[in-house]
């Protein structure tokens, strides 16, 4: 009787750890903003997702760069690069989380050169 009663608990547990998190759904168009370094600027990114894979593109006045990324539950990442006539091409890495189905914050980091600031993006209407 224990035995089954355990069995049935963690079942139980396992079945609302899966539909308590969900992979995340991203794909469509989303405005993204980042400040880093009191630099801000802002994206317009179009996510295309299959499974836990994002791709897509972000466009701004740098113009357009390609997405790759990955969604985990509510976590997501992803990166562009973008080639800027001054320092050539730069490597943006964004790492965040939904914190709702039309939000999303997180941090980037520039990687050549060692710095991070911090990201909002919201679904397009």
């Amino acid at each position: 009787m224990i035995k089954r009663t355990l069995v049935a608990i963690l079942l139980a547990a396992a079945t609302f750890a899966t539909a308590a998190d969900p992979t995340a759904q991203l794909a469509g168009k989303w405005q993204v903003h980042i400040n880093v370094s009191d630099r801000e600027s802002d994206w317009a990114c179009t996510f295309t997702q299959e499974g836990s894979d994002l791709g897509g593109t972000c466009a701004s006045e740098r113009g357009n760069s390609e997405v790759t990324g990955k969604v985990d539950g509510q976590k997501v990442t992803w990166t562009i690069k973008v080639t800027t006539q001054a320092n050539g091409v730069v490597t943006l890495q964004y790492r965040g989380a939904l914190t709702s189905p039309t939000e999303m914050k997180g941090f980037v980091n520039v990687a050549e050169y060692g710095v991070e600031g911090q990201f909002t993006g919201f679904l397009a209407k």
